[in-house]
């Protein structure tokens, strides 16, 4: 009954604690986040707001540029003379320059217009009926014929309005280079006389007042006509496909990024003025007092967090006690030990459950281990005995390959001189070896098998150059190749029997190669069994050898997803075996631990 009760205070007492703390941690969280809200949207508000102070100045200064175009295109056109001067230049065709007293006349007709704007650069006059156009420049009043490359007759060409504005471009002549807005006026009152009075304008104010230090490093102004860049203060236009009407705002979509985009109410002739910013960086400038709110609210937590738990040890030091003193038992090699499982906790109960449960587990581990450690000994032993005996029989071959190199009988030396190799390649020290050696230890396997069935076999090797840098486990090939002559090789096909073998680059980090032949073949169901019987452990010291010991291999030195696979051919009868290993260099593989 006094356990009982026990218990039940405890449960009662932790309850009452986790519930005052959750109701705590609540009304932290709403007030925080109100909080967070209120300052997020008066900073992002500060800001906007002094952007679009920018964007009014930006609008206006660029409405000023194209509504003093209006004064400065007008005023050629209130003198008679000047109309009279220009209604004569657009009227007449001609192929030759103008003479010289016209040109002087056209040069002061320019000089007084460009005297009204102090902003203008040059201005151009271009009749599609003259071969030889001008073009006035402002800061030495030059007059020069219109170049050939100039930027802007490709819009001249095909002028329709009266009155257009083009993008900035950049006029170059052998002395001078000139960037600003141009606007282009038609003829007026001129019947169906086609011409340009073309003036640029120095944009240096408006280039000005984008470059305003701002407190966003993606800021960019942009104005556009119809679709089309007229100018921007970034190094290229940013051009949206949503709405972009007057005084609307929103978030657009551009260069797999979000971007808050403010058009201006101010819409001098159709143009679109606007301002656009990363989302993610205004989002963050915002944010920074909320940042401030969440840190103070991160700081109450962590000292109400360390104060509960200061609370809480205090409670359960004496139980912390009893699994301590039972660990330290555990580890002075009591295994035999076990933790009482009553306390007032139900957590330490739990623990201490699962400290048994440890100490049990590890007994098991520690009788397993031993029991590991006597067959490793044993394994390493039969190895030994199994590496003399190739030995003997290598050194005995060479002495047979000796005798038959003395009777002349020079062809079977060769075949002996294949086999000692293959032996000796059998007890090599390393595992690892160059892709490079593996194949040539093929190829020596391959003409051992060939030259029992009078070399009647084709064999083919298709491995790509980039698989080349790569190394292998030894004798990956040898039961592959022993496989066929064993037991695929046809001999009612006698001539027409190959043996093919491919390599190539595979997707995760792979090698695959493929070892393909046309032989007997393998039944499907019989295939099917095979695969499922590779996986199996191997049992006796018959299974050892073969392909099963080769997928052994394979699984323990690789890993997932390495090894064979038995696959039929797409082509006719016999086998095509898949085999994968991991592309892994010789020096990667003797840096890792235990592979020699």
């Amino acid at each position: 009954m006094k356990l009982h009760d026990r218990l039940h205070r405890s449960l009662a007492s932790q309850f009452g604690l986790k519930w005052m703390m959750a109701v705590l941690l609540t009304l932290t969280c709403v007030i925080g986040a109100v909080a967070c809200r209120y300052a997020y949207q008066q900073r992002r508000s500060a800001l906007l707001q002094e952007l679009d102070l920018r964007l009014q100045r930006v609008a206006t200064e660029y409405e000023d540029l194209v509504d003093d175009f209006w004064s400065l295109y007008v005023s050629v056109f209130s003198q008679q003379d000047d109309m009279l001067f220009f209604y004569h230049y657009f009227d007449t065709p001609s192929d030759e320059p103008l003479p010289s007293e016209q040109r002087v006349a056209l040069r002061q007709i320019l000089a007084d217009m460009a005297i009204r704007d102090g902003a203008v650069q040059w201005i151009a006059v271009y009749a599609p009926v003259r071969a030889v156009n001008y073009l006035y420049f402002t800061a030495d009043g030059a007059l020069i014929e219109l170049p050939a490359d100039f930027a802007y007759l490709p819009e001249l060409n095909v002028k329709t309005d009266r009155m257009e504005i083009y993008p900035v471009k950049r006029v170059t002549t052998s002395e001078s280079s000139y960037s600003g807005l141009a606007i282009a006026g038609g003829v007026p009152s001129f019947g169906n006389l086609e011409g340009s009075v073309l003036a640029n304008y120095n944009i240096n104010g408006l280039v000005q007042l984008c470059q305003i230090a701002s407190q966003f490093d993606s800021l960019q102004f942009d104005i556009t006509a119809e679709g089309e860049s007229i100018f921007t203060s970034g190094t290229a236009p940013r051009l949206w496909s949503g709405t972009t009407a007057p005084g609307v705002s929103g978030v657009q979509t551009g260069d797999g990024q979000q971007w808050y985009v403010h058009t201006s109410e101010i819409c001098p002739h159709g143009a679109r003025i606007s301002y656009s910013v990363a989302w993610g960086e205004l989002f963050w400038k915002a944010s920074s007092s909320a940042r401030m709110i969440l840190f103070s609210m991160l700081f109450v937590w962590v000292i109400a967090a360390v104060l509960f738990y200061q609370f809480m040890v205090k409670r359960i030091q004496g139980e912390i006690e009893v699994i301590r003193g039972g660990l330290a038992r555990l580890g002075s090699n009591e295994l035999d030990y076990r933790l009482p499982m009553q306390f007032r906790q139900p957590e330490l109960t739990v623990i201490a459950g699962s400290i048994n449960q440890m100490a049990a587990d590890l007994q098991q581990m520690i009788a397993r281990v031993y029991d590991y450690e006597l067959r490793r000994r044993e394994a390493e032993l039969q190895e030994l005995q199994a590496k003399f005996n190739p030995h003997f029989l290598y050194n005995t071959l060479e002495i047979f390959r000796a005798r038959c190199y003395e009777n002349g009988d020079e062809e079977t030396a060769e075949l002996i001189a294949q086999t000692a190799a293959n032996f000796r390649g059998l007890i090599g020290s390393r595992n690892f070896i160059p892709l490079q050696e593996e194949l040539s230890a093929s190829k020596r396997y391959i003409a051992l098998g060939r030259a029992r069935h009078d070399d009647e076999v084709e064999v083919q090797y298709d491995i790509d150059t980039e698989v080349l840098q790569y190394g292998i486990i030894r004798n990956v090939f040898q039961p592959l190749i022993e496989n066929y002559f064993e037991h695929g090789y046809d001999s009612a096909i006698a001539g027409e029997n190959f043996i093919h073998i491919r390599g190539r680059l595979a997707d995760g980090g792979l090698i695959l190669f493929e070892v393909e032949d046309n032989g007997l073949g393998i039944p499907p169901d019989r295939m099917a069994q095979m695969n499922q019987q590779l996986q199996a452990p191997i049992r006796t010291a018959q299974e050892s050898y073969g392909l099963k010991n080769l997928y052994q291999r394979l699984r323990l030195f690789y890993g997932e997803p390495c090894g064979l696979t038995l696959c039929p051919r797409a082509e006719g009868r016999g086998l095509r075996i898949e085999v994968r290993v991991k592309q892994m260099k010789c020096e990667d593989a003797d840096a890792q631990p235990g592979q020699t």
